[in-house]
């Protein structure tokens, strides 16, 4: 998970729409009828998210995309049109249809579970330092964590289903395979350097999938180079 960082300004077909809906008594049938989906889909493909799941990172191509509700709008109805609590999470409703529930993730598997003091959500600006990615593509809470910091990563971990046998394997081949470049290029810190650049940055304004792992096991060299592209 990485942050995903955001104007204060909502678009402002979204704004109207919450204007008009503070509180909507039928939260569901009012997302229903907001007319502009696909419209912010595009906005936050490029701006904020790059084209990447909010949650696990995979590419927002393979299984197709949804607006997710951070906070569920069944149970916090005037978060419906809140432009702060609105993401793109994995899969599409006509892909859900051929996944068992556990290869599901993300924002269709965490459905209207969530526990406001455990979550942990891409809106906060140090999600990423909750999680570990071990070389087997497994991700546990980061070792470095408070107790109870723990706990929030393990709750956020098991709601969203980030261990499926799925993402597990994505991100194993992808550990095995970046470990396997950057063992290559020990001996040439410019080469290491251009690698990373290039699994790191944007390309046409896309980040490559799983953007988190490629940063953990590039180091102080990944980090180097997201502070000078302000990602």
């Amino acid at each position: 998970m990485r942050y995903i960082k955001k104007g204060s300004e909502a678009p402002y077909y979204l704004e109207q729409a919450r204007l008009k809906n503070l509180i909507p008594p039928n939260p569901e049938k009012a997302w229903k009828n907001f007319a502009y989906k696909e419209e912010l889909c595009n906005y936050f493909l490029e701006p904020t998210q790059y084209y990447i799941c909010a949650y696990c990172e995979i590419s927002l191509n393979e299984l197709g995309k949804h607006i997710e509700h951070i906070k569920p709008k069944s149970k916090y109805p005037e978060q419906t049109f809140n432009y702060q609590n609105l993401v793109l999470s994995c899969i599409d409703d006509k892909q859900l249809k051929n996944l068992p529930r556990h290869k599901q993730s993300c924002g269709h598997y965490k459905l209207n579970n969530y526990d406001p003091l455990l979550f942990i959500s891409p809106s906060e600006p140090t999600c990423k330092d909750y999680f570990w990615y071990r070389q087997n593509g497994e991700v546990i809470p980061h070792p470095n964590l408070t107790q109870s910091q723990q706990e929030r990563a393990r709750y956020t971990i098991d709601l969203l289903n980030l261990n499926n046998l799925r993402l597990v394997r994505r991100r194993r081949i992808l550990i095995e395979e970046t470990i396997i470049e950057i063992d290559k290029l020990l001996d040439d810190l410019e080469a290491l350097h251009h690698f990373a650049d290039c699994d790191l940055s944007l390309t046409n304004n896309r980040l490559q999938a799983f953007h988190s792992v490629r940063l953990q096991y590039f180091g102080a060299i990944g980090e180097q180079i997201i502070q000078q592209s302000g990602l």
